[in-house]
């Protein structure tokens, strides 16, 4: 880097080929937790600004990770009425700056690295709150998210046997179905109704856009099912709030602003826990001593992208992917 600005420069597809497994990303999202809990994470609140299109905005996510000397910020954008590229309403982009001078080292491509992330982070959810042998799965949509997800929790929770999948479009469930279920050994059946994916099911994963009304009801959950919102409650009707016994976020501030700002009538369970404490403390109780439902929801947390981009960096510089740009 000397005598210039010269950033080492990652596609898309580098990036998914240089992303650690998920299992390595489930111990990075936890190690990260444990080091924001301990006081050496600096990670402000989401700056953002908001556009003249329905729902949609621009973030900036900075982030200092101090034991590890690691530095960087996510630029995001959502457009949920019109699809930025073939595969995706959102897109991002991720630089990573050195820290003894703090120039920019990497630029990276993030939306398929936030996807891999935010899976982890509900991978981390389920390992200390579901409940201990859970048999079925319910899924409500069946993008990325889930797609990450699924196998992973096949993985860690042997007692699993099957899973429901709900989406809007039947050609999307059943491929769904086919293609996970040949991958992991779980029976997974796509079924027509939102209530079908849930009832039953000691895991829900909900992973719908947001913008469309809420299309799940508290009532139909188990006393001690996991819910694991992706979506940020877009998919839960506002009686759903009322009836979890706990909620555990990485980003409370943010869930309140959400429901601040558009769910007027819900409110937060009593009991809230930080995926921080919970990476600190061990394993939480599921539910309540009444046996109530447990709502974890893995908002994003610049932290996270930045410690994943940074392990994504140095496979990048062992392996020679990518291809620096001069730009002083």
């Amino acid at each position: 880097m000397a005598g210039g600005i010269a950033p080492l420069v990652l596609d898309r597809s580098d990036v998914t080929d240089l992303l650690p497994p998920m299992p390595e990303l489930v111990d990075l999202v936890t190690e990260t937790y444990r080091q924001a809990a301990a006081g050496a994470v600096d990670v402000p609140s989401k700056i953002g600004v908001s556009t003249d299109r329905p729902l949609s905005f621009f973030h900036a996510m900075p982030a200092w990770l101090g034991r590890q000397r690691e530095a960087g910020m996510k630029w995001v954008s959502y457009f949920p009425d019109s699809r930025a590229t073939p595969d995706s309403d959102a897109t991002a982009i991720m630089i990573l700056n050195e820290p003894e001078a703090g120039r920019p080292v990497a630029i990276m491509e993030a939306m398929h690295l936030t996807n891999a992330r935010t899976a982890a982070c509900g991978i981390f959810a389920a390992i200390h709150l579901a409940p201990q042998e859970p048999v079925h799965l319910g899924l409500i949509g069946c993008g990325a998210l889930p797609s990450w997800t699924v196998p992973e929790l096949a993985q860690r929770f042997p007692s699993l046997r099957s899973a429901s999948v709900f989406s809007r479009r039947a050609s999307s469930r059943e491929a769904f179905a086919e293609r996970v279920t040949s991958g992991t050994g779980l029976a997974v059946t796509p079924v027509d109704t939102a209530a079908g994916a849930v009832e039953g099911a000691d895991i829900v994963l909900s992973a719908i856009p947001q913008g469309p009304p809420p299309i799940a009801k508290g009532a139909w959950l188990k006393p001690n099912a996991l819910v694991v919102a992706f979506d940020i409650l877009g998919t839960w009707d506002d009686e759903a709030l009322g009836r979890f016994g706990l909620l555990a976020t990485d980003s409370l501030p943010r869930l309140q602003n959400i429901i601040a700002s558009q769910r007027t009538s819900a409110r937060l369970p009593d009991r809230i826990a930080s995926f921080e404490e919970i990476a600190t403390a061990g394993e939480l109780p599921s539910g309540d001593a009444e046996g109530r439902p447990v709502l974890a929801v893995p908002g994003g947390v610049a932290s996270i992208d930045v410690a994943v981009a940074w392990a994504v960096y140095r496979r990048a510089l062992e392996s020679g992917r990518g291809r620096t740009v001069r730009l002083l």
